[in-house]
């Protein structure tokens, strides 16, 4: 992918055009050279008439991969579902970086944009692998669902990665201290949805269903540890490994559920395999209370509008932005990151709901990529340490894709608020319910 961005489009010969000015003798196209830094020195005639020569401080190119998910086979066939172009929307961001003067001084970037399959993990490793050896580069910003890649980069290469998606507590401390994630750990993600249930009251006198994805063991936990604290039990329970895109065991959870009489069900799982149970459930007529949440990105406007109609009314918890676009929750941060981004490509992003998959990608883009910029702005020379030191220290960060949060050296995960959101049947669409609240933490 990394020859695709360096050629073709307009867009990206004028972005190879401003490094090249930025950095005499390099240029946006590959090399062979595997250091993440490299310098360069130019000469200057001085202008009073003496034929001095003057060598400028050498300019300092900084290698960030950029790894978004490979949406191309879903979107070929429903077309609503593409991400637009994630690597030009990579471009856009650093492309504002260099016209604002946000970098140091000397200081440039070649961006390395890497495309990875969402469901198979051995590819996110290679993704990796392609990253951290075959280009050497300094740090990573990610998209969705790449929690594989997330880990091999911080664990296995000590590479600072910057990814969208939680994880578990036990890989944020695998990965220690390079990985960092814009939304909230698995724990405290869970333990937060679990409190909210039960206040909810949509427990109250009801049987609990679940259906979980293993990888999620401490934070169902942490969940059932608020379950019970209220007074409340699971009364069926099924797993999935989460590997691949659904499967016979989302039959069987739900038909485990309308045979043990269940109320409310709290499905754990990917897109696919929820939507595989909801449309069974429809077949057999059942429609129980979901409550649901944006693990794999069951919050999207476009996964809600392919659900059944029985799914209309659904809330869930989100520390996502969703439903903001064309409200009156829009913020600066989404409204600045989108016009950047339109004036650098030269298209219209629509500012209505339902929030398009590109709209989303966009914004996604704009929040890792925040990160890095945090990151890189405290640093004199490359340095690993002072990169994490730079994002640990850098305070509130108001993201244009999920809740206000911030970063230190005990917590690497971002997001430090929830709020909850309803799928609404008139715009098909989610929309926001509650302001931001909180995250319940330990």
């Amino acid at each position: 992918m990394h020859g695709r961005f360096r050629t073709g489009q307009s867009r990206r010969r004028a972005f190879c055009a401003a490094v090249v000015a930025l950095v005499v003798a390099s240029s946006c196209g590959g090399s062979d050279d595997k250091d993440s830094t490299d310098s360069s020195a130019s000469t200057a005639t001085g202008s009073a008439g003496a034929d001095t020569t003057a060598v400028d401080a050498p300019a300092t190119v900084i290698k960030i991969g950029f790894a978004y998910p490979d949406l191309s086979g879903i979107a070929a066939l429903n077309p609503k579902a593409g991400l637009g172009d994630p690597a030009l929307q990579a471009e856009a961001v650093v492309n504002g970086w260099m016209r604002d003067g946000l970098l140091p001084a000397g200081m440039t970037i070649e961006l390395v944009p890497e495309a990875y399959n969402i469901i198979d993990r051995s590819a996110q490793e290679g993704v990796c692998v392609s990253l951290a050896e075959d280009h050497d580069v300094f740090a990573v910003a990610a998209g969705i669902q790449f929690l594989r890649g997330t880990e091999c980069l911080a664990d296995r290469y000590s590479v600072p990665v910057i990814g969208a998606d939680g994880t578990s507590r036990d890989s944020y401390e695998r990965g220690a201290p390079y990985m960092f994630t814009l939304r909230a750990d698995t724990e405290t993600q869970l333990r937060t949805f679990g409190r909210w249930a039960v206040e909810s009251g949509a427990l109250e006198g009801k049987r609990i269903g679940l259906y979980y994805e293993t990888p999620l063991e401490a934070g169902v936990a942490a969940m059932k540890d608020e379950f019970a604290a209220a007074g409340y039990e699971v009364v069926s329970e099924s797993t999935s490994t989460g590997i691949g895109m659904g499967g016979p065991e989302d039959i069987v959870a739900w038909q485990r559920f309308i045979e043990d009489d269940v109320d409310v069900v709290l499905p754990l799982i990917g897109s696919s395999s929820a939507q595989s149970g909801y449309f069974f459930a429809a077949e057999q007529g059942y429609q129980p209370l979901v409550l649901d949440l944006d693990y794999e990105e069951h919050t999207q406007d476009l996964v809600g509008k392919t659900n059944p109609d029985w799914y209309v009314g659904t809330q869930a918890m989100t520390m996502t932005r969703v439903g903001e676009i064309g409200t009156e929750f829009d913020t600066a941060a989404a409204e600045a990151c989108l016009a950047n981004y339109e004036s650098y490509a030269g298209v219209d992003i629509p500012r209505t709901s339902p929030t398009s998959p590109e709209t989303n990608s966009i914004l996604q883009t704009c929040d890792v990529l925040a990160v890095v910029l945090a990151g890189l702005q405290s640093m004199t020379a490359p340095d690993a340490d002072a990169f994490v030191a730079g994002i640990e220290n850098a305070g509130e960060f108001h993201f244009a894709s999920v809740g206000d949060g911030a970063f230190s050296a005990t917590d690497h995960s971002a997001t430090d608020n929830y709020r909850i959101v309803q799928f609404s049947g008139d715009c098909t669409c989610w929309v926001a319910i509650s302001d931001f609240a909180p995250m319940v933490r330990e």
